[in-house]
């Protein structure tokens, strides 16, 4: 039986050969109308318990959502001023007399507590506080241990608990715990809304119930409603469920319920003494069934249906947990394959984004950029750092490093913001492209707009170096416009090694570029663009004319010019790389 069709054919027919045998049990109207009857009021009891619970812990939350924001408490806190604290938990159990609060420091220490003043001892032997004082958080329900002097002074009862970590800015500074017990007294209540009695059990052992429960340990199939006949004819139904998103340690939480229905069975009895009896067994090895075969598929296949709309979003979780040995597992195993996949490209892209234009990455993810380059317009531009070598001379090599990282976020911030591409990094020297692998009209103004905002950039952040008694720092930028070969270039995988390729641009007009840069020396300006950039920029650009220059290696000379700035036209907002 590893199909999930014949698990399912074989419920089918664990259900339908006992009802068709059973057909004319089930003619009689009373004996339907009484099991429907228990059963929706045990099944309405177990709704009302897990609602009334989650609206409690709901209410234990909001309480200690208000204690560990409060900026006072966590000031007197981190001053250990235990009669602040005091005053501060006094105020808070006028309005929430019916929880418990413990404040301790980061040892586990009670500095405060709602329950009486000067309590002695320490919370730490806790898992949960000693998980709080490292930054966990817990909600749920556990037994509240208090220490005194190394041993046990108090082991509580079991209590819903939220423990929380009180933090100063990102330092825990102590834990907080907030309770409200599951005793007799939280039961009563619940018995008195539901007309039901109430057993609580945590794992094997039952921890609370009502003093008039007949059956406190009876055990019980979560959903299952059985009934028990007790001496001198009384007969109780019991049912047990188990409360929802709540953790809870050492184990799970369960309620039994159980209510007297010795009336109603008493005038059905005379009908259905013995039909009563096939019923029972009849539903009980439905329900078996249905638990034993059922629900884990049921269970399989709504954790996969909860994370399949997150790939649309690209929210890639992988499903845990499933093991039926049927289709079911398979399938999750298939999807979390499928899962790590997508991860993994997922992070490409995000690589590629930080070095690419999203085109250039786009491109590359598709497969269309392969070994070999492409002849196209493209606009370089070279950004190097005036005399850093003997800045460098004068720093640690760490506080260089710093310098230069904080230095290259905010010139490559510029770049990336006016769909560049940073192609590689020499030095102390950056070597933006714009245009492969899909030029633009725009390319040579983007580049424009690029350098002022680095221009922009440098000054502010030479500011804040100044304020900090740091060296300020001068560059200079060259850009020129013309024709490169871009693609990728290396070296193919061969004598079984991977192979080694990188996505440049080459040519005379990277070198024109690389040189404009270094004239930004001689001629003491900070940006040069050349007459090409100059008018494939547009109108609006507004740049002084220097003259011409003459380049090694090139026949004629180049016109430069100084950049100074875009007009209003010509300052349109950059588009996200």
């Amino acid at each position: 039986m590893r199909s999930v069709r014949t698990k399912f054919l074989l419920v089918i027919a664990l259900c339908l050969l006992p009802v068709a045998g059973a057909t004319r049990i089930f003619y009689y109207a009373a004996e339907r109308e009484m099991q429907s009857d228990v059963a929706a009021k045990m099944k309405n009891a177990g709704s009302a318990f897990s609602a009334e619970f989650q609206d409690d812990l709901a209410t234990l939350e909001v309480a200690a959502r208000l204690i560990e924001t409060d900026p006072d408490l966590r000031r007197e806190l981190a001053a250990n001023d235990s009669p602040l604290l005091y005053e501060h938990i006094d105020d808070f159990s006028g309005v929430y007399p019916g929880i418990r609060v413990y404040l301790t420091d980061t040892s586990g220490k009670i500095l405060a507590s709602s329950r009486q003043r000067h309590v002695h001892g320490f919370l730490g032997a806790m898992p949960e506080v000693q998980a709080a004082l490292r930054g966990g958080r817990f909600t749920g329900v556990t037994r509240l241990i208090l220490e005194d002097g190394g041993a046990p002074k108090e082991e509580r009862a079991y209590s819903c608990a939220i423990v929380r970590p009180i933090l100063d800015g990102t330092t825990v500074i102590g834990a907080l715990l907030a309770t409200f017990p599951l005793d007799r007294a939280y039961l009563d209540n619940t018995e008195k809304k539901e007309g039901l009695a109430l057993s609580l059990r945590i794992g094997d052992e039952v921890v609370a119930y009502n003093e008039d429960d007949p059956l406190p340990s009876a055990r019980v199939a979560p959903g299952a409603v059985v009934v028990e006949h007790l001496s001198r004819g009384r007969i109780i139904a019991l049912t047990s469920f188990l409360p929802t998103g709540v953790g809870v340690t050492p184990g799970p939480l369960s309620v039994v319920a159980s209510q007297d229905v010795t009336e109603i069975f008493t005038d059905s009895e005379r009908f259905l003494r013995y039909r009563l009896l096939v019923l029972a067994g009849i539903a009980l090895a439905a329900l078996v069934a249905g638990l034993a075969i059922a629900n884990p598929m049921v269970r399989a296949i709504r954790q996969i249906a909860a994370v399949l709309p997150g790939v649309a979003a690209r929210r890639y979780e992988a499903v845990e947990g499933i093991h039926t040995g049927d289709e079911l597992q398979r399938l999750a195993d298939t999807y979390n394959t499928m899962i790590a996949e997508l991860r993994e490209a997922g992070r490409f892209r995000e690589a590629l984004g930080k070095y690419l234009s999203r085109a250039a990455r786009d491109a590359i993810a598709r497969g269309e950029l392969q070994l070999g380059g492409t002849t196209l317009s493209a606009t370089v531009l070279f950004c190097d750092i005036r005399g850093f070598t003997s800045l460098s001379e004068k720093m640690a090599p760490e506080d260089v490093l710093h310098l230069l990282n904080r230095y290259f976020t905010e010139m490559v911030g510029a770049v990336v913001h006016h769909r560049g591409i940073v192609d590689k990094f020499i030095g102390d020297c950056i070597m933006a492209v714009w245009g492969p692998p899909a030029p633009s009209a725009e390319d040579a103004l983007d580049a424009v707009r690029a350098a002022l905002e680095m221009r922009d950039r440098l000054s502010k952040l030479n500011a804040a170096l100044a304020s900090s008694g740091l060296p300020t720092l001068r560059n200079g930028i060259g850009i020129h416009t013309g024709t490169v070969v871009a693609g990728n270039m290396g070296a193919e995988a061969c004598d079984g090694l991977e192979g080694k390729m990188e996505y440049t641009v080459i040519g005379d007009t990277v070198n024109l570029a690389s040189r404009l840069e270094s004239l930004t020396k001689e001629l003491h300006v900070d940006v040069l663009i050349s007459e090409d950039t100059f008018k494939a920029a547009g109108p609006n650009l507004e740049a002084e004319v220097l003259h011409r220059i003459p380049i090694r290696g090139r026949t004629e000379e180049v016109l430069v010019y100084r950049l100074v700035g875009l007009g209003t036209a010509g300052a349109p907002a950059a588009g996200a790389a």
